[in-house]
């Protein structure tokens, strides 16, 4: 079978379960504690998702899809250059098992997506997502992989930086909870946003009243690529950190940072 029929194959699969759970209607007396997450936050990350999987569509037309994406790469046709063919299908393999899971009917925390909010004295906790400028961040393949680096972490990996149509800098990130315990998951206190290095966002964020949670994936598994639910409870999901137009640098140009990483303390938690 070609690379473009495997690449048609995964999008259409991809494609099916994410409008499969988005669709489907919470389970019978579940609703999402307040404060956790808003239909702005719940949109926008069907509208990232959705993206990528355009990404694949796109590239299943070429008779050689990964020798193309690589070309663009090389000549500037893509948004970011420094992502690699493996790079970006670790990222859209996070994403989808993310997005599945969060809107799983076992889910017991179905639908909920942590909005933490970064905020200066002008916030009014309006989004817009229109004309959004939005850039693909490179999910670190030794979160997946590197077992001394993964064992025994809570961790909070960006996966897309956004500016929404009121100004505000979204950094959606996915939590991937190693500990060894199920634990409620209150969010982050002070945060900031780097690109290459520089701090270019920073503030305190608000604190969950509903904490989210989360149970672990076991300590002993020797791969730990993707979260899944357990005992009713996901080992992990989104969390959306938005920085109000106070707490970030002037310009910043969105679809050309590069290098990002989020730097916080230790994480706000306590055993469930």
């Amino acid at each position: 079978m070609k690379k473009k029929t495997l690449l048609l194959l995964l999008a259409s699969i991809l494609f099916t379960a994410v409008f499969a759970v988005s669709v489907s209607a919470s389970p019978e007396g579940a609703t999402a504690p307040s404060g956790s997450s808003t239909p702005s936050a719940k949109n926008l990350i069907k509208l990232l998702v959705e993206t990528d999987i355009k990404n694949i569509e796109h590239y299943s037309q070429y008779d050689d899809p990964i020798g193309q994406f690589i070309q663009d790469g090389k000549d500037g046709t893509l948004e970011r250059q420094d992502v690699t063919g493996s790079e970006l299908a670790t990222h859209i393999a996070v994403v989808i098992k993310a997005f599945y899971n969060t809107y799983n009917p076992t889910n017991k925390e179905f639908g909920r997506v942590g909005v933490l909010p970064v905020e200066d004295s002008s916030s009014n906790h309006t989004f817009s997502l229109k004309n959004i400028a939005v850039t693909r961040t490179v999910f670190p393949n030794r979160n997946s992989t590197d077992l001394d680096y993964i064992r025994g972490n809570l961790m909070i990996t960006p996966l897309y930086i956004l500016r929404d149509g009121t100004n505000r800098l979204h950094v959606i990130c996915d939590v991937t909870n190693v500990t060894g315990g199920k634990l409620k998951f209150y969010g982050l206190g002070q945060v900031q946003l780097l690109s290459n290095g520089e701090i270019i966002a920073e503030g305190y964020s608000k604190l969950l009243e509903d904490p989210l949670i989360y149970s672990s994936l076991p300590l002993d598994k020797n791969f730990y690529g993707s979260n899944h639910i357990i005992d009713g409870y996901p080992s992990g999901g989104f969390i959306d950190i938005v920085f109000d137009p106070g707490t970030q640098s002037p310009n910043i140009d969105v679809a050309n940072l590069n290098n990002i990483a989020i730097g916080f303390g230790e994480p706000f938690t306590e055993p469930a």
